[in-house]
């Protein structure tokens, strides 16, 4: 059972991994499939990062995966105790360090004997650990951007995509759209707005992502 950690505020984030956690502990394949297609490429990026191949990254993925499945029915997780990334990170940490010492054995000298994984679990991987939250801002700032599409009118939405995060020249913008100029400049004005707001509160809930202040 999932410990709840709810906020007043209509910002959706952090509870979103959480939400798909109580989802998948009551047994919803679609949340598994929506949960594997969120983190799958985080868990591959981290993998190739280690030196895994891209035979034994498709095993991690499986690996981790397969960890969350089997502890689905009886899985708790305090937001208060522990951030899901810190969770999420050891997971992936462990099973790295159990595909690498499956590696059949390598004939070198001592010289140039690689660091024994079995020694790697010992402390913290602070190489991992950036990447891993280099990886989970990016996922984050995806989140925020989506948060704000939802919270302003199509064509808002558009004319700021295209000319704040495209950086498509106004004109073409205007003609793309079918609006003035003055409508784009209310649509930048208007998104940056929100989108600073959920950026700041995404800040409040998790302060070491330090996500930049306009999202972009």
């Amino acid at each position: 059972m999932l410990t709840n950690s709810k906020r007043s505020s209509s910002l959706k984030y952090p509870e979103t991994s959480q939400t798909l956690l109580e989802k998948m502990t009551g047994g919803d394949e679609v949340s598994w499939e929506e949960f594997i297609a969120r983190y799958s490429e985080i868990i591959i990026s981290l993998g190739r990062l280690k030196g895994l191949t891209d035979t034994e990254c498709d095993d991690l993925l499986q690996e981790v995966m397969f960890r969350f499945f089997q502890n689905s029915k009886t899985f708790v997780f305090d937001p208060g105790i522990a951030r899901f990334r810190t969770y999420f990170g050891r997971i992936i940490h462990g099973k790295i360090i159990d595909i690498l010492r499956k590696r059949p054995p390598v004939s070198q000298s001592v010289e140039t004997l690689p660091e024994d994984p079995a020694d790697a679990d010992d402390g913290p991987d602070d190489i991992l650990n950036t990447a891993l939250l280099y990886e989970w801002r990016a996922l984050i700032l995806h989140d925020a951007m989506e948060l704000l599409r939802k919270e302003v009118e199509p064509i808002t939405y558009c004319a700021f995509e295209l000319y704040m995060v495209q950086e498509m020249p106004i004109d073409q913008v205007i003609s793309q759209l079918g609006i003035t100029k003055n409508q784009v400049y209310i649509a930048r004005t208007r998104c940056v707005q929100k989108l600073k707001h959920i950026i700041a509160e995404i800040n409040a809930a998790d302060p070491t992502l330090e996500l930049p202040e306009n999202g972009i």
